[in-house]
């Protein structure tokens, strides 16, 4: 038996259970109910997890594996850097006709791709992209939230304003609009400009004061969910409710949202479904990863459940001589379906079965409902602060408007929004690897030298859920863990460069780099600041 923090407890067990982990598939039980910090770098067992199974295989007692910050750091993955050459060309009515890209991401000394997503949103008209990986002397390459979208989005949005400043007469959000046809993200356009204060007068690129301005970027995402998966809802003789399934909760409410779909279909209330998950003893389940569990354990709920009650309801027919075609449960009543109550609770008639339980085990249909896109929609605005003296950037609110299709809890939805936005203002103002060039060797593996966002710096988060009924799945439900945090980045360089009047073209966007963009904008010709140092 293991106890890991994975976003795959199958893969992981399959790790274990391999030529190289060495244990025995029936042997093998991984439990991992809650999994903590993952965003992509627990898919594996890695290392760690293998040598600490066959350490306890050959000691014959129990043996806990543990990494310290370091370890994590240097030894279990990075997210890959990315350097980007784009190049576009639009015609004079602000239509996008062709795109050169060229990219060059870090695996460090693994195999992993290092791409970067950046030619997915819009039309492009043409597009000539080629993409390299780098070897380094560093920690093989991870996935971190929405792996390569970030990097993607962070070139293509700057070269989308740089695109819309050229032409006469359009700003930023209309040259997107001309260019994305699509329907969810058109409308989100408007609602952000109107959140964030698009329009408003702000004072920008004065020397000896505090500069605003304001940043739009898009995101799409593909977490309509897949096959693969399977639930079991259980409906024992004493009213109690379980649904399972083996999959881990990353953090991102699948226990609650399961629990949710089941009582709903079963019609009682959440408080009396148990959902049980994280044990590979129970239904095979998805990894977190690609933001598609939820979009693919829904469903398998809501058939189970279904059914599940067909046969509760199938029994008090017989018992009470009623047809079950004109029963329904409803507020944990039997009712019929003119309305009418029969007399019974949900407990009463689970009380009519002979069996001990009924149990009902449902797959998801591997394929989603022909005709309907398997992609969602974001937009996200940014307002930032610049002290021009100082080159501090403050990002003061983002406004994040997100489609997950059917909304089933919004209050874990929102949260998830949240998380993204924060990890992304972080990614695009803080973090930073700082690597010794000759030995690969990182230099800042610890909570201290490695920033992140902190309380203080959040900015306010304006989160708005768009309700799509978008026909993908019997739940229509979409995955929310990654697409928050692809556009924010972006949208943060884009307000830096709207309140100082000159891009930053490298994130973090730390003071220094703010500085010196203003030094070079207001160097006199010949490329010489007053002080004589050439930039």
């Amino acid at each position: 038996m293991c106890w890991a923090s994975t976003q795959a407890t199958f893969g992981f067990r399959g790790e274990l259970s391999s030529s190289w982990g060495k244990v025995n598939a029936s042997e093998c039980r991984v439990l991992c109910e809650y999994v903590g910090g993952g965003f992509g770098s627990k898919f594996s067992a890695g290392r760690e997890g293998v040598i600490g199974a066959l350490l306890a295989k050959q000691a014959g007692v129990p043996v806990k594996m543990l990494l310290d910050r370091s370890g994590e750091q240097t030894s279990a993955g990075n997210r890959p850097d990315s350097l980007q050459k784009i190049r576009m060309g639009v015609n004079k009515d602000g239509i996008i006709q062709a795109v050169q890209i060229r990219s060059w991401g870090t695996p460090g000394t693994g195999t992993g791709g290092a791409g970067a997503h950046n030619d997915g949103i819009y039309k492009l008209g043409e597009v000539d992209k080629v993409e390299y990986g780098v070897r380094t002397n560093c920690g093989g390459a991870r996935a971190h939230r929405a792996p390569g979208w970030p990097q993607g989005s962070f070139a293509l949005e700057q070269m989308m304003d740089m695109a819309a400043a050229s032409i006469e007469g359009i700003d930023p959000i209309e040259f997107r609009k001309k260019n994305d046809d699509h329907p969810i993200r058109g409308a989100e356009y408007d609602i952000a400009r109107e959140r964030i204060g698009w329009d408003n007068d702000r004072i920008r690129g004065g020397a000896g004061s505090i500069c605003s301005g304001v940043g739009m970027a898009s995101n799409l995402w593909f977490s309509a969910g897949g096959g693969g998966a399977s639930a079991l809802v259980r409906i024992a003789k004493d009213g109690a409710v379980e649904i399972r399934n083996g999959a881990q909760d990353i953090g991102t409410g699948t226990r609650t949202v399961m629990g949710m779909v089941a009582a709903e279909e079963l019609g009682i209330p959440l408080e009396m479904v148990s959902t049980r998950i994280g044990d590979t003893n129970d239904p095979q389940g998805p990894m977190s990863g690609g933001s598609t569990t939820i979009g693919t354990l829904t469903p398998a709920a809501r058939l189970a459940a279904h059914y599940a009650k067909k046969e509760l309801l199938a029994v008090v027919a017989e018992r009470k001589g009623w047809d079950p075609t004109d029963l329904d449960i409803r507020a944990a009543r039997v009712i019929k379906n003119d309305g009418s109550d029969t007399g019974l609770s949900f407990q009463e008639a689970c009380a009519l079965m002979d069996d001990d339980a009924i149990e009902v085990l449902k797959a998801r249909p591997r394929r989603n409902y022909a005709g309907f896109s398997d992609t969602n929609a974001g937009v996200q605005a940014a307002e930032v602060e610049v002290d021009m003296d100082t080159g501090v950037v403050r990002v003061k609110k983002v406004v994040a408007v997100a489609d997950a299709g059917k909304l089933i809890n919004p209050l874990t939805a929102e949260s998830q929004v949240r998380g993204g936005v924060t990890q992304g203002v972080s990614y695009a103002l803080h973090e930073r690897r700082i690597m010794d060039r000759q030995k690969g060797r990182m230099l800042n593996d610890d909570l201290e030298n490695y920033k992140i966002l902190g309380s203080v710096d959040c900015p306010e988060i304006d989160v708005v859920l768009i309700d799509v009924y978008n026909g993908k799945s019997n739940t229509q439900v979409m995955g929310l863990g990654e697409p928050p945090i692809v556009a924010t980045a972006a949208a943060v360089a884009n307000a830096v460069a709207d309140a100082i009047g000159t891009r930053i073209f490298e994130i973090p966007i730390t003071p220094k780099k703010v500085l010196e963009a203003i030094a070079k904008k207001n160097a006199p010709a010949g490329g010489k600041t007053k002080k004589g140092a050439r930039l």
